[in-house]
């Protein structure tokens, strides 16, 4: 699938979640060790992640 000259298939799929393995223990860290509200770091860190996408027109892994 072309979408605005960026190619969408399963390697983009993949590579969206390629992150996770560092992502995860990192955050669950910080929001350990912070004692952070979990849902205000990933709604935060999710919204930016789709500003900076839409900005550089191009998928942004996780």
């Amino acid at each position: 699938m072309r979408v605005l000259g960026n190619e969408y298939n399963r390697n983009e799929l993949a590579g969206a979640f390629g992150d996770l393995g560092t992502l995860i223990p990192f955050l669950a860290a910080y929001i350990t060790v912070n004692r952070m509200d979990p849902l205000g770091i990933l709604v935060s860190f999710g919204l930016f992640k789709i500003f900076v996408g839409q900005y550089f027109k191009t998928p942004f892994p996780v």
